[in-house]
């Protein structure tokens, strides 16, 4: 992190309680991440990370 400029650097983050997979949903048969159901899914985490009331 510290060779990052300061956009580049991970500020905050939050652990998923599961795993992601193709079986949950997160992934496509070609392991390409869902951004839409996994924005829907996680969507309190991702407001808690970018403090959005």
């Amino acid at each position: 992190n510290e060779k990052f400029g300061n956009w580049e650097k991970i500020k905050r983050f939050e652990l998923t309680p599961e795993i992601w997979s193709t079986e949950a949903g997160h992934l496509t048969p070609t392991m390409k991440l869902k951004r839409k159901v996994v924005l829907e899914k996680y969507k309190n985490l991702y407001d808690k990370i970018y403090n959005i009331s």
